[in-house]
């Protein structure tokens, strides 16, 4: 720390005049090739005890490959300035770019341990909140885990975060070929790591991979040319042996839906596997973001696939540093698949009911339509204007390092990851605050034209429909069977046995009704009775006798039939043939959505529907219009109370935060600890008054707000003073 504060305030290195120490230890010289960003030089050193040579290096600003006797050096800064002249130290050789490359890695190691102990110890003389995450995802994203103001703002979900693989970012096997070393792994990867690395341990993910294998039974790697979605990633249930179609307990959908969407994403992305593991040590990432797409967690991956481990590792992750009380909005390509497991298998049982999943918008469309309105983050209120994509645009910011990747060792691969991803969390902090205004104006003016839109439609009215809608799409659909004739002609016998008996109670009651006298309030009590008996069973003889006829009608008969010819007709294979057509037709119409043309046709028949009328979300253009307009205009609502709790724990975030470092900069002794720490201050204060941070979105007449920035005012020449007056006297 002492040694990154001098390089703040050097001067340059003299190579003709060398300050001589009059000490009693040994004295040598030492000659360093110091790396400029213009130009290479060579100096020599008066080396002694007091005087060492990375001291003297680091006094004058520049940064030495080694701590012992480095022979080079380069000059100190942005460790990311130096890999534009590269090219200057190609034409010395292989040990020269050895030993810059070491001077490298060590100067970015320092740089994250400084910015990791400054940050720790400013943690320390932090407020603690009741209910609030942990530093570390505060420290990850303010705006989301700055404090829990989402109860508070009648959000159904404390925070969203979206997950996401890239098998691109991938590392062949590192297989040593100098003599001596054939064949081993990791002889030439030094075990560097970030202090603020973000990818979840080799021991969690194992951990996590046996957990699942011992809950549910494995099913083997996929065969050569097989995709990894149909066997790794989805791991779906094998519902093919299954005798027909139901709903599980606490899931929205029927087992073939689920099983249909996992399919789809076989055909989607063909027949080869992602990345082969007899070339690929490791064969990818998925990465955790939350919502405003700032990295909270990586898995590394070493499987061909996205195997569902990896995804309940990274949600064991964040659930171990959120409060029990939060509930956590989950969007995933596989979103469907993921909630199967998890409600089927019960990985994770203390936050069962803390869950909510949805699938990413742009792969929603390769989902069933009963899917897509269970899942998809426009048709529920739950998230907002969120749509889970952040990840797309994080893996282009990382596309520059997919070649360099693949050569590197194990903890370089991981070290490079966290140093890219840092680098981007530090551009995208600083926008905090026109992401929050850019997202309220926008949110504000897609309402305005829905609200026009709707006009005098009920939005209550609009949402009720979508209810039915949802619900009708999600009842199980029937199997083809050979004997689906038979069923149907049982079923039908069972329905006329019904009914006769319910004939035969009717026409006692009635000729019980005709000695009935109302004289007194008892027996009148006792006529009403009989009254709603008698209305009750004719209610179901009209209802039964209509079931009736729609399954004669099904078994395209002219009319009812006797019992004895239809008990003859079970065996007739054109009423099988005919059913399994029937049921073939409702499975593809299953797989399109509410707005294709031949749902103008009506789905079955009428008499699907209560009363034999066709609902108004299939028969109404304007409702099927209106609900679309119905939901936007909920979601921009709710994108608007998302905005408002992220505003809300940004600025309590912030005043934590300054007055952390303020209050570290007041007591502590060290100078080193207080120049880091004035610093961090200077930052803060830059952030929050910068049009692009918390200035952006400060409201004139919240009062709140106004005294925060009144309390967290300092003047910058303040910041200035004391930074030299602390390098000063150190210097003394």
């Amino acid at each position: 720390m002492k040694f990154w504060r001098e390089q703040h305030h050097s001067s340059s290195l003299d190579k003709s005049g060398r300050f001589i120490c009059k000490c009693s230890s040994r004295h040598h010289t030492l000659e360093v090739t110091c790396v400029h960003m213009e130009r290479i030089e060579d100096v020599v050193l008066d080396v002694c005890e007091c005087r060492s040579a990375p001291v003297q290096l680091v006094q004058h600003g520049f940064f030495p490959c080694t701590l012992v006797r480095p022979t080079l050096a380069r000059l100190g800064g942005n460790s990311y300035q130096v890999l534009e002249d590269l090219w200057l130290l190609f034409r010395y050789g292989d040990s020269f770019c050895c030993r810059f490359a070491n001077a490298l890695a060590h100067y970015q190691q320092l740089v994250e341990l400084i910015d990791a102990e400054v940050e720790k110890l400013g943690t320390v003389n932090t407020v603690t909140i009741h209910d609030c995450p942990s530093i570390y995802l505060q420290s990850r994203c303010p705006l989301c885990f700055g404090c829990n103001n989402a109860e508070i703002g009648g959000l159904m979900v404390d925070s969203i975060v979206c997950i996401d693989a890239n098998f691109q970012l991938k590392r062949q096997r590192d297989l040593d070929r100098r003599v001596g070393y054939q064949g081993e792994t990791g002889t030439q990867d030094p075990h560097i790591t970030s202090p603020r690395m973000i990818e979840l341990s080799q021991e969690a993910l194992e951990a996590w991979e046996q957990k699942v294998q011992g809950i549910r039974p494995g099913r083997g790697e996929p065969r050569a040319g097989q995709k990894h979605k149909a066997h790794e990633a989805v791991e779906r249930e094998d519902l093919q042996a299954e005798e027909g179609d139901k709903v599980e307990r606490n899931l929205n959908m029927p087992n073939s839906t689920y099983r249909a969407c996992g399919e789809s994403f076989i055909a989607a992305d063909g027949d080869q596997i992602k990345a082969l593991t007899q070339y690929f040590s490791d064969t990818g990432v998925l990465a955790m973001l939350c919502r405003h797409d700032i990295p909270i967690f990586m898995a590394n991956m070493w499987t061909a696939g996205e195997k569902q481990f990896y995804v309940f590792a990274l949600l064991d992750a964040l659930i171990k540093h959120l409060p029990h009380c939060w509930r956590i909005g989950a969007l995933y390509d596989i979103g469907c698949q993921i909630d199967q497991s998890l409600k089927k298998w019960d990985f994770l049982p203390e936050w069962s009911g803390h869950l909510e999943w949805g699938v990413l918008i742009f792969h929603a469309y390769g989902h069933q339509w009963t899917c897509q309105l269970w899942y998809h983050p426009r048709k529920n209120e739950i998230w907002g204007l969120s749509d889970g994509e952040g990840c797309e645009w994080f893996w282009s910011e990382l596309r520059q390092l997919i070649p360099g990747l693949q050569v590197t060792g194990y903890h370089c691969r991981l070290f490079l990851l966290d140093l890219q991803v840092e680098h981007i969390d530090e551009g995208k902090r600083e926008g905090f605050g026109k992401w929050l205004r850019d997202h309220t104006d926008c949110a504000q003016c897609h309402l305005d034209e829905a609200q026009e839109k709707l006009g005098l439609q009920s939005i209550e009215y609009l949402l009720q429909q979508f209810k039915e809608q949802r619900l009708y799409h999600s009842q199980p659909i029937s199997r083809q069977s050979q004997t689906q004739g038979a069923h149907a002609i049982d079923r039908i016998l069972s329905l006329q046995s019904t009914l006769d008996a319910q004939q035969e109670n009717l026409q006692d009651l009635i000729k019980e009704g005709n000695d009935m006298v109302g004289e007194d309030s008892a027996s009148e009590a006792v006529l009403m009775e009989w009254q709603e008996k008698v209305k009750s069973t004719k209610a179901s003889v009209v209802r039964l006798e209509n079931n009736i006829q729609k399954k004669v009608k099904e078994l395209k008969l002219r009319d009812q039939v006797a019992a004895q010819k239809l008990s003859k007709l079970k065996k007739d294979k054109w009423i099988t043939l005919q059913l399994n057509l029937c049921v073939l037709r409702e499975q593809l119409l299953r797989k399109l959505d509410v707005d294709q043309d031949i749902w103008e046709d009506t789905r079955g028949d009428v008499t699907d529907f209560p009363d034999g009328v066709l609902p108004p979300w299939l028969a109404d253009a304007l409702i099927k219009q209106g609900i679309c307009t119905a939901q936007e205009i909920i979601n921009c609502k709710e994108e608007l109370e998302w905005c408002k709790v992220e505003h809300s724990n940004l600025w309590t975030w912030f005043s934590k935060e300054y007055t952390a470092v303020e209050r570290l900069v007041d007591f502590t002794q060290n100078d080193d600890v207080s120049f880091f720490a004035l610093v961090r201050l200077h930052q803060l204060y830059d952030w929050g008054h910068k049009d692009d941070g918390l200035s952006s979105v400060v409201s004139s007449d919240d009062d709140d707000d106004g005294e925060l920035e009144e309390d967290c005012e300092v003047e910058d020449l303040g910041f200035i003073a004391l930074i030299d007056s602390t390098l000063i006297d150190s210097e003394d």
